[in-house]
């Protein structure tokens, strides 16, 4: 696309709306195939642009940039290895440098993951405590509240508001056990047939598979059933709330235990008491009162616990590479190295 003020002149973009219909008809998410071709013909003959080479070209090569004939294929796998590790790479040389020794880039890395899990924490914090203003009277909208997050929510939220106010349904009757209505929608001047029964939804739209959350053609006719929640199997948990699991949380990245019950329930305290935390931020009384409770429990913790030993830095690391430290260390790294290539 940034080509195409290259192929065409620029008095030409400017004293015509061919850019601005091009766009519209090659990205549009919920064109047909047919439709497309048939579009795309019009405003070729318009123009004139029906012996351009590079148009024609482009036009060979649909399938492979036209979001019309891919809309049926999940887009998740796009990113090739070389972008993951080129971003990955970018991500932890803020991190390291080349001099490191293996124990410096070993702490380096702990400290780039925590950096992750921080922004984690607070990105959860701030979509437990979001307030969101209602655009819909469906019930279903205040389920997608309490289930996505908050930056798939509003995408969900569309869909249902353009459903509920933007589409007509026509009822075609059945086939195959299925009930097939049509979809009108108004503003798009378009249509789409979809198909319903008790257990699934299946739109021509394709919008489902793109994006992993219903359209707005299904949103409606899930709305006249009366649905007042977003079937299970249209859930992909990974946009909802609690896609990561408690025990994978938070103490991690401060404890390295190898019982799993122990890590469990040391993740259970913590999760206990950052909701805590989440509830009274904005209450200084309370806080105050949780800070004292807390401190007589540390108090009594330490009473009980004074007799046993304190771990030291020594003591972990002893655990984490699984060796003895001596009292006396004569071997030292080399001041020279070169580790390029190796």
């Amino acid at each position: 696309m940034k080509k195409l003020p290259k192929k065409l002149s620029v008095e030409f973009l400017k004293n015509t709306d061919f850019k601005k219909r091009f766009n519209k008809l090659v990205w549009d998410i919920y064109i047909e195939r047919h439709i497309f071709e048939r579009g795309w013909e019009l405003l070729m003959k318009e123009f004139n642009l029906e012996d351009e080479k590079w148009f024609k070209d482009i036009f060979e090569n649909k399938e492979a940039w036209v979001p019309a004939y891919f809309s049926d294929f999940p887009r998740c796998g796009y990113m090739k290895t070389t972008s993951r590790s080129e971003s990955i790479n970018s991500f932890f040389n803020s991190y390291s440098e080349t001099e490191n020794f293996l124990l410096n880039f070993m702490m380096n890395y702990d400290a780039a993951i925590k950096k992750q899990r921080y922004r984690q924490r607070e990105l959860d914090r701030k979509t437990k405590g979001a307030n969101y203003s209602w655009r819909s009277p469906r019930m279903i909208e205040k389920h997608a509240a309490k289930l996505y997050t908050s930056k798939v929510f509003f995408e969900v939220q569309k869909e249902i508001f353009k459903g509920g106010w933007f589409c007509d349904v026509i009822d075609l009757g059945e086939g195959d056990g299925w009930e097939i209505f049509k979809v009108i929608h108004k503003n798009q001047k378009h249509e789409v047939e979809l198909k319903y029964d008790e257990k699934e939804v299946s739109c021509t739209c394709g919008h489902f598979n793109r994006f992993g959350i219903l359209c707005r053609h299904a949103f409606r006719v899930l709305m006249d059933k009366n649905f007042d929640e977003i079937p299970e199997q249209y859930i992909l948990r990974r946009w909802t709330k609690d896609v990561i699991s408690s025990n994978y949380q938070l103490s991690r990245d401060r404890f390295d235990e190898e019982d799993e019950e122990v890590t469990k329930l040391v993740n259970e305290v913590f999760l206990n008491v950052e909701t805590a935390l989440d509830i009274m931020r904005d209450n200084k009384q309370k806080l105050a009162c949780f800070v004292e409770k807390t401190k007589l429990l540390l108090d009594e913790v330490k009473s009980n616990c004074s007799s046993e030993k304190s771990i030291t830095n020594s003591d972990v690391l002893e655990k984490l590479y699984n060796v003895t430290i001596p009292e006396e260390v004569d071997i030292f790294v080399p001041d020279v190295q070169n580790n390029k290539g190796s």
